[in-house]
């Protein structure tokens, strides 16, 4: 017989993106989040990756996600009681053609419109800032000290607690040869609110995927 279920939100995947995006949803009003994951949370790229946070982008909306997500990875301990181990480092964009110091000084120029502590320095203090730099083959760049860097492994294992704590969170391992979930949108009768509906029509493992580090428990 068909299983059905029904949430505010799917997430399809437990990664990064995924773990977190469920537990934003979840303490933003969503009423039940349903996550779907093959293998175990943060098992693919989220826990191997360089980890790099910076708010050094290339347009107003992208200085704007990463001065939050830095804001955000600073409030992780009294928010959470973890967090994904940010560091503050610096970061450092290098300069190597005269088009890139005009675009650099460009880019600069918008990035402090936007409200970030950022500067460009030249090709000496670049290599006081940073001494395994070479003294030639480059022309400075824009250094903003507020970037850093989490642990991703670290990272994988604050978003499992914290979905775990939200409450609002139901996470599923799923096998992939075997299960096909079929996803679709209704519209709930009540308010016209729009609902995500889950349907397996095949066999689903009854195994509740509870993302914390690799663990998986019986529901």
């Amino acid at each position: 017989m068909a299983r059905t279920q029904s949430a505010d939100l799917v997430v399809i995947g437990a990664g990064m993106v995924g773990g977190w995006a469920s537990w934003f949803a979840a303490t933003s009003g969503a009423e039940r989040v349903l996550v779907l994951e093959k293998d175990l949370a943060g098992q693919g790229a989220s826990s191997r990756a360089a980890g790099v946070v910076r708010a050094q982008g290339g347009t107003p909306a992208t200085v704007a996600l990463g001065r939050f997500s830095i804001e955000f990875y600073r409030s992780q301990q009294a928010r959470l009681g973890t967090d994904s181990g940010f560091r503050e480092l610096g970061y450092l964009i290098l300069a190597v053609t005269k088009r890139d110091v005009r675009d650099g000084n460009a880019r600069v120029e918008m990035q402090r419109d936007a409200g970030l502590d950022v500067r460009w320095v030249d090709a000496r203090e670049a290599c006081s800032l940073n001494p395994t730099l070479a003294t030639d083959g480059h022309r400075g760049g824009s250094f903003c000290a507020t970037d850093g860097a989490i642990d991703p492994p670290r990272n994988v294992r604050a978003y499992s607690l914290a979905m775990q704590q939200a409450g609002k969170i139901i996470a599923l391992h799923h096998l992939a040869r075997r299960c096909r979930p079929r996803i679709c949108i209704r519209r709930s009768c009540v308010g016209r609110r729009r609902r995500r509906h889950y349907r397996n029509r095949r066999r689903r493992s009854d195994w509740l995927h509870r993302p914390d580090c690799g663990r998986r428990s019986a529901p």
